[in-house]
């Protein structure tokens, strides 16, 4: 990647000072147009082949499973479309078993044993699901991940561990892909698993609203599940195909209008005070793929103490 790639990851990683540090995120999709979403339910049922993005589901309906039809599935829909991918988070203190070894190893900070051990199974979860896609995917324009949070699968009743395992998942996506992460669950799910109106902090999360009318999907678009959410896609169910079809919001204003823009020299590198994101200290930038030695030389840098949380810290760098 050249450093003007280097730049373009970093303008993608710009934060507002709002309280926690946060990923700010660009909706991806054409508004008002229409997509699908297809999973272990279609395997061996034909496809449409229109949709301007479609969304596959990566697992067989629980956490650390796959769904045996995917790469099927991914190759029967357009190949010069958007492809998101969702998978399932769900809080088992069993699955503290299935806890992989980076996410072991990662240091979430002070929290009590039990929320700690939660954000690993939502980490885990997220990199198995990662892996699978990998493993079996090639040559597609991914513009997404998304969690499915339902109350099919397995929850705590302490909306704390659940809320620590939904962050666990998000924060491994946007600190070890940075990719974008948004939330697929619908009104009264997200209230008994997470809380009514919860937000993660890791600002701008979008949602994916379940629930909405064939007839009239964009109602759902200003309806929230959680609080402070951009509503991206909201999802009608066609009873008579048996498939899910997703209508895209239309692009809300974004939140980070005050963050400070990106400008660089004719080298590509910044020469005003700009904004990245680390796990704990701005080396940690160091660790984006094929980043230019000695990128951040000449380069002071300074925590915002308004964006900081217990994952990552935020900071200030002037070159």
């Amino acid at each position: 990647m050249s450093a003007k790639g280097i730049i373009a990851v970093l303008s993608a990683l710009s934060v507002t000072a709002l309280g926690s540090s946060a990923l700010a995120q660009d909706n991806p999709y054409p508004a008002h147009s229409q997509g699908y979403d297809i999973s272990y339910p279609q395997c061996g049922t034909s496809l449409p082949s229109d949709g301007t993005f479609w969304a596959a589901g990566v697992n067989n309906g629980r956490p650390f499973t796959q769904n045996g039809c995917l790469l099927d599935q991914i190759n029967a829909t357009p190949s010069n479309v958007l492809t998101s991918y969702y998978f399932n988070v769900g809080y088992d203190r069993s699955y503290a078993s299935k806890i992989t070894p980076f996410c072991a190893n990662h240091n979430v900070g002070t929290a009590p044993p039990e929320y700690i051990i939660a954000w690993k199974i939502g980490c885990s979860e997220a990199q198995v699901s990662s892996s699978i896609v990998k493993n079996i995917v090639e040559n597609r324009i991914l513009s997404s991940w998304w969690l499915d949070v339902e109350t099919a699968n397995s929850w705590s009743d302490s909306v704390e561990l659940n809320r620590w395992t939904i962050r666990g998942a998000i924060d491994y996506f946007q600190q070890q892909e940075l990719a974008t992460v948004g939330i697929y669950s619908a009104q009264n799910l997200w209230t008994q698993i997470a809380g009514k109106n919860w937000s993660p902090p890791e600002q701008d999360i979008p949602d994916w609203m379940a629930g909405a009318d064939l007839s009239n999907p964009s109602a759902y678009c200003s309806q929230p599940f959680s609080a402070n959410s951009p509503v991206w896609l909201t999802q009608a169910v066609d009873k008579t195909r048996n498939l899910d079809i997703d209508y895209i919001c239309p692009q809300p204003v974004s939140k980070s209008k005050d963050r400070p823009k990106i400008v660089t020299n004719s080298t590509g590198f910044p020469t005003n005070p700009f904004w990245g994101i680390g796990s704990y200290h701005p080396q940690s930038l160091q660790n984006l793929p094929n980043l230019p030695q000695g990128f951040l030389g000449g380069c002071s840098s300074s925590t915002d103490p308004y964006t900081s949380s217990s994952f990552y810290s935020v900071f200030k760098f002037i070159c």
